[in-house]
């Protein structure tokens, strides 16, 4: 029996099955629940940071729950800071290589939409009809909760999106639709921006595109401060962790004060 157990049960009567099988497995790593245990988990070198991060806010919760936490523990938990790999950037290469081979209209207006404006993959699927303006996109219920309005200023943004609502017919008032005329849900685009990489050997995903408008800005010359705002985030901390400074960008600084 574990010491877990009516943590556990709790787990399973509130959320779903997959969120009681990840939180089970997490707590196998702390049978005992100990400061030892917790210091040799955060030792180990064959467990990914995030992976680690994940399973001792876990355990921190299961431990407040049962009343087993201590203060060095809590210590231990919250002092935790994994390292944050650097996730790779599309190039301005691979982008027109993906560009060169979409077939329609509306993939071409989603991708410019992403690559172009910043847009998160849940506000390309939340987009209706309503929410264009003359040049500009409502953005409702972001990240953040905040409602945004953004110019549309990129030609490929406004050719794309032109050409798409030209030829798009249907009743429901999403923007995007799929091929029965609904709108098309986040999954479906999802699965077709992976496709649409790996068909042209890639391996790079929705957010990938949403990290090269942050780099293509920052490469701009963009100030940190308004590229903030560009990427929507309430902290210029965030925003740094979407930038793939390189070696040839810190050679340039450090020139630069010689």
């Amino acid at each position: 029996m574990s010491k877990y157990d009516e943590f556990l049960d709790e787990v399973r009567r509130t959320r779903s099955e997959r969120t009681y099988a990840n939180y089970k497995d997490a707590l196998r790593c702390f049978p005992e629940g100990t400061k030892e245990e917790v210091l040799e988990y955060i030792e180990r070198t064959d467990i990914a940071g995030s992976t680690k991060k994940l399973r001792l806010t876990i355990l921190r919760q299961a431990l407040l729950y049962i009343g087993g936490m201590t203060q060095d523990i809590m210590r231990l938990i919250r002092g935790y800071k994994p390292n944050e790999a650097v996730q790779p950037c599309p190039t301005d290469a691979d982008i027109e290589i993906l560009w060169s081979n979409l077939r329609s209209h509306r993939d071409k207006a989603i991708v410019a939409l992403m690559a172009y404006n910043g847009l998160r993959l849940s506000e390309v699927a939340n987009l209706t009809l309503d929410d264009l303006g003359e040049n500009t996109l409502k953005l409702r219920d972001t990240k953040g909760k905040r409602d945004a309005v953004i110019p549309l200023v990129h030609p490929r943004v406004k050719a794309e999106l032109a050409a798409y609502l030209k030829e798009r017919f249907s009743d429901s008032p999403a923007i995007f639709i799929g091929v029965r005329g609904d709108a098309l849900k986040s999954g479906g685009i999802k699965t077709m921006v992976r496709k649409e990489f790996a068909d042209n050997g890639m391996e790079f995903h929705c957010h990938s595109l949403r990290r090269y408008f942050a780099n293509t800005l920052m490469k701009a010359g963009t100030p940190l401060e308004k590229l903030c705002k560009c990427m929507r985030h309430s902290s210029v901390t965030t925003t740094m962790k979407y930038l793939n400074i390189d070696t040839t960008d810190v050679k340039k600084a450090l020139e630069a004060v010689i």
